[in-house]
């Protein structure tokens, strides 16, 4: 994928979660949260379940307003994870830039979409 395509997604994940979610969301690995919200989201019986529980607090808690009602949680756990993959190419993809930039031009390289 192109990297400014992935700049751009980035961004626009970022933006969308800009006002409800905390700066340190961004860096969570979730893996783990999102397995047990998508194992428990369909059954009658989540609330009874710890690791529902768990996940629903680790994932409310990522948020700015903790209380908000109307939060699609497995919708917001796949956005930051896309958001950290994305983070991920872009810095590899700067870093292989780099190395391949020429020193001979004497133009510095500088990186697009740092956050």
């Amino acid at each position: 994928m192109n990297y400014f395509i992935k700049v751009g997604q980035y961004s626009k994940i970022k933006a969308n979660y800009e006002t409800t979610l905390l700066p340190e969301a961004w860096d969570q690995d979730l893996l783990e949260t999102r397995q047990h919200l998508l194992h428990y989201q369909d059954k009658w019986w989540r609330v009874f379940s710890k690791d529902y529980r768990t996940a629903k607090k680790r994932v409310l808690g990522l948020h700015k307003n903790p209380k908000e009602k109307q939060v699609n949680l497995l919708e917001v756990v796949d956005s930051i994870m896309e958001a950290r993959r994305l983070k991920n190419d872009i810095k590899e993809n700067e870093s292989r830039s780099e190395k391949n930039c020429s020193t001979t031009d004497g133009l510095p390289f500088i990186p697009i979409g740092k956050s």
